[in-house]
């Protein structure tokens, strides 16, 4: 078959779950003997076409890098129909709403089935913007525009789920979630959870003292590790104040934090007023393929997320490599972790928790 994917953020965008979603899924198509066209908005370094094995990436030059807009919507359509001129298209697959512009469409001008694969929800987006709230006044101008975008984003996405021949989602939770909130049949809905790749999320011992030896660390230092985008919904701050909890305690801990993003600033001036600043490891951005190595030389995880997570790649990688993984609770996350049995959950907000199961596991 000829599936075009139409999302928003590639790979060559910025490193996120999402974007690994979209390649992984896209290699494990070809190599099934299938085509894939991506349409995208435009490369950060204003490249029009890039080919891979089975793999044609096309960034539409007038929209705007990874945002939803007027342009991208009309864009995207339009390049959608030119490729199915081209190279006839037998499934649209829609990354979240990329593929809205063309679902927006009369049914006369949508000729090719459409499955869309949902990794969240507005209500659910709203949610973590409400749960933020309590942490700072300085994000009231974020839950503002937010109020907006969900109300916005809402009829997007209901179009986009109720016109698509099938939706599927990454998690049972985040499913219960869009048959309510978008208004769709449970007949259309299939859950298919993010897939990791244990032959290379694995237990590592070698890995793990060589990344341990590259950053300064004893082979017995109690390493925590977070890792993920750097904004405030990945409780990135939470995992620092555990880490606090910990010293108070009398352990040592060692706070590894793999990402990058908006907020680092603001959470190393949180790191110093916890008295953490030589305490913690900036690793920044860290490529997929190193990974791996990052979780085998961590101790414990701690992914005490705020944001309503469908299914993070941030929890089930480390425990296919065979690390503790303390989370919260929330949406996906409780169908990945039986608490006790794979890992441990604790409430939003629940650090106290978070720290006496780190310290249990110390």
């Amino acid at each position: 078959m000829h599936i075009c994917l139409v999302t928003r953020t590639t790979l060559a965008h910025i490193g996120g779950g999402l974007e690994r979603h979209a390649a992984d899924l896209c290699q494990g198509l070809v190599e099934r003997g299938h085509r894939v066209t991506v349409i995208t908005t435009r490369h950060p370094r204003g490249e029009t076409e890039t080919q891979a094995p089975g793999v044609r990436t096309l960034f539409l030059p007038h929209s705007a890098d990874r945002a939803y807009a007027v342009a991208w919507w009309r864009e995207s359509a339009a390049a959608l129909a030119c490729v199915h001129r081209a190279d006839p298209v037998d499934v649209v697959w829609s990354e979240g709403i990329g593929a809205y512009g063309y679902l927006r469409l009369p049914a006369r001008q949508r000729p090719i089935p459409c499955v869309a694969i949902l990794h969240g929800t507005p209500l659910g987006e709203w949610r973590a913007m409400r749960r933020q709230w309590g942490d700072s006044p300085r994000h009231a101008y974020r839950l503002v525009r937010f109020a907006a975008r969900t109300f916005l984003f809402g009829r997007m996405f209901r179009t986009t789920a109720q016109r698509a021949a099938s939706v599927i989602c990454v998690s049972p939770q985040l499913a219960e979630d869009a048959i309510g909130e978008l208004s769709i049949p449970s007949s259309r809905v299939a859950v298919v959870p993010n897939g990791v790749d244990a032959t290379r999320f694995r237990p590592d011992a070698s890995a793990r003292r060589a990344l341990r030896a590259q950053l300064g660390l004893a082979d017995d230092a109690l390493v925590l590790l977070t890792a993920g985008r750097l904004e405030q919904a990945k409780g990135h701050h939470r995992a620092l104040r555990v880490a606090a909890s910990l010293v108070e305690q009398g352990l040592a801990p060692t706070v590894v934090i793999a990402g990058s993003g908006p907020d680092e600033a603001w959470l190393r001036q949180q790191a110093a007023s916890l008295g953490l600043a030589d305490r913690v490891r900036w690793l920044g951005y860290v490529p997929h393929e190193q990974m791996p190595a990052v979780y085998n030389a961590a101790d414990i995880v701690l992914m005490l997320s705020i944001h309503t997570e469908a299914f993070p790649y941030a929890v089930a990688e480390p425990m296919a490599c065979g690390c503790p993984v303390v989370a919260s609770a929330v949406g996906g996350v409780v169908s990945l972790i039986s608490h006790g049995d794979n890992g441990f959950l604790v409430p939003l907000g629940g650090e106290g928790e978070a720290a006496t199961l780190a310290a249990s596991l110390a």
